[in-house]
């Protein structure tokens, strides 16, 4: 296998649809934004995953993920994550995706939403912060039956509406969806710690990581941007997201390092360079640190050219 094979595709909706011979009706998908499946199975896991011929690979599309039963043990962007039953995920656009393990009993729901959903000011809002990170949250007895009432009034919409009035309906019924699924985890926090200007702060300091990751990795630079103290930043991000600037901005450079690495592209040095750091020796201990092995043995190890274990 040569490095360049392992390129990380991107994967649409409609190509999962066209290989795994899935009928979303294409004409609703792209007028609506919006798909919804209620029975997913293991099995489709299964044919999914096998459909598009690669053990990783990156999501086009918002994904919103109502596990029912069973648990599933999957990587999002390089970062392990076990999910329960009875949870709700909400996946970013373009995020990397590689599933593991699908346990027998899985069963669950899934909506897709992709951008010609998101015209108005109202859906990108309510959307952005969930675009910085996944919304992972178990769910209650009674989160459960709302969750659930959301998903069925959704397909009925879906189905049994015109075109037009169906897409400005849907699009109002998912912001109070999705404002509700947020105050799910927010009962879960301090409330001083998730104060609008507190979570307008982290949001705009996860928008300048995203932007200046690459070159600038500095506690002052942020607070600058943001009109702040280093201390007081370093104190409102702590306290709202429970990690540190430093570890955001980490985890930023590391996330971006794997997804070069993987794709296999790039020599390490020429990472080393692509991501600004003064030398290879200098990267790879970085990356050592944050990771526990080295740059190397992350991408060898990461070279292989099997399915991933679905049962």
């Amino acid at each position: 296998m040569t490095l360049t094979e392992t390129k990380i595709k991107t994967i649409s909706l409609n190509e999962v649809a066209e290989l795994a011979d899935l009928d979303i009706n294409q004409e609703m998908y792209s007028q609506t934004g919006i798909f919804i499946r209620r029975d997913v199975s293991v099995n489709d896991f299964r044919d999914a995953i096998k459909s598009v011929e690669k053990d990783i690979f990156r999501l086009k599309e918002v994904r919103i993920f109502f596990l029912k039963k069973g648990d599933v043990k999957y990587l999002l962007n390089f970062e392990e994550y076990e999910i329960k039953s009875s949870s709700l995920v909400i996946l970013p656009p373009n995020c990397v995706l590689e599933i593991k393990e699908v346990s027998a009993d899985a069963e669950c729901e899934i909506i897709a939403v992709n951008e010609a959903f998101f015209e108005s000011e109202s859906m990108v809002k309510i959307f952005s912060p969930l675009w910085m990170q996944p919304f992972i949250h178990r769910l209650t007895g009674d989160e459960m039956d709302i969750v659930e009432k959301y998903f069925s009034l959704i397909q009925t919409l879906r189905e049994n509406s015109s075109v037009n009035s169906s897409k400005s309906s849907l699009q109002y019924l998912m912001i109070s969806f999705i404002m509700n699924a947020k105050s799910f985890a927010e009962k879960e926090k301090m409330e001083d710690s998730y104060s609008p200007y507190k979570v307008s702060i982290f949001h705009r300091f996860v928008s300048l990581v995203g932007e200046h990751y690459k070159q600038q990795r500095t506690v002052g630079f942020y607070a600058e941007r943001l009109s702040l103290t280093p201390h007081y930043l370093s104190a409102l991000i702590k306290q709202t997201s429970g990690e540190t600037v430093m570890q955001w901005i980490n985890k930023m450079v590391i996330f971006k390092a794997k997804e070069l690495l993987k794709e296999g592209n790039l020599l390490v040095y020429e990472i080393a360079d692509e991501l600004n750091f003064p030398n290879p020796s200098f990267f790879s201990r970085f990356f050592k640190k944050q990771t526990g092995i080295t740059p190397f043995q992350y991408q060898k190890q990461n070279f292989r050219d099997v399915l991933p274990d679905v049962r």
